[in-house]
């Protein structure tokens, strides 16, 4: 495929964020090969690309220390490499691991993520949006991979907020706090979750920061009795952790927003 500027776009993170996307929705593997007209390599695999040494470095872009000295955090990097309690997955209903984020914690994991996913199907049948299960981590260094259902944002209503799309808001904010709790009910006192329903499930991302981070303020000020502490806001994305940034200026306040030096 030749078209101008299209090398640079998937080299950059945002076409390697909708490669990802693509591969979840479609059920494909997608190689990519770019031929350069310089010296050096002419061929850069999609693996390459989606897996730079930068990423395996995490960066705490921002936080808020909310009451009882609990903490929300924004990180910049991938998920698996994050030494928290629970990892939250963007699942879909099924349960099937087999694009995107979810294909990459059972990569980092192993195939147990996947086979400890099938058996609850079979016995409980699929999830529907909004609800949230865990698995063991496999080989990952968390105690637990909590599985979240987010609903797709309905595109027909052209991103109106009331009615439906106002209702996959509300579905949401349910597999965050489904996930919240469940991350409880294991004795986990932290939690990295990503971006759930973004990308190919078509939330606008600052809708999807927005609900994410105004439903953590909300589960810490109604549950301050419990052991889960720490809330990290994970992406591979800068574009992706300067919404969660921003929404938590909105809902937290920009003052109390810490940005490391």
């Amino acid at each position: 495929m030749e078209q101008p500027g299209l090398a640079k776009l998937i080299q950059h993170e945002t076409g390697r964020e909708y490669i990802r996307h693509v591969q979840e929705d479609h059920r494909c593997v997608i190689t990519v090969s770019i031929t350069q007209s310089t010296d050096g390599p002419t061929d850069v695999t999609e693996e390459a690309l989606l897996s730079p040494t930068l990423q395996s470095r995490l960066r705490t872009v921002c936080q808020v220390e909310l009451s009882l000295g609990r903490k929300v955090v924004v990180v910049r990097g991938d998920i698996t490499k994050m030494r928290v309690d629970a990892i939250v997955n963007p699942a879909n209903s099924n349960l099937d691991h087999g694009g995107g984020l979810a294909k990459a914690i059972v990569e980092a994991g192993g195939e147990v993520i996947q086979e400890d996913s099938d058996r609850i199907i079979k016995k409980n049948g699929s999830l529907l949006d909004g609800q949230a299960v865990s698995t063991g981590p496999g080989h990952l260094q968390c105690k637990r991979i909590i599985h979240a259902v987010g609903p797709k944002w309905d595109i027909t209503n052209g991103g109106d907020f009331s009615g439906q799309s106002e209702q996959k808001k509300l579905l949401l904010a349910d597999a965050v706090l489904q996930s919240l709790q469940e991350a409880q009910k294991c004795n986990c006192t932290s939690v990295a979750i990503p971006a759930i329903s973004s990308g190919i499930f078509g939330f606008p991302i600052d809708v999807c920061t927005d609900v994410i981070v105004e439903t953590v303020r909300i589960y810490n000020s109604e549950h301050q009795d419990e052991t889960l502490f720490d809330v990290f806001l994970v992406d591979i994305s800068d574009s992706v952790c300067n919404m969660f940034k921003g929404a938590l200026e909105k809902y937290c306040g920009q003052s109390n927003v810490y940005i490391p030096v």
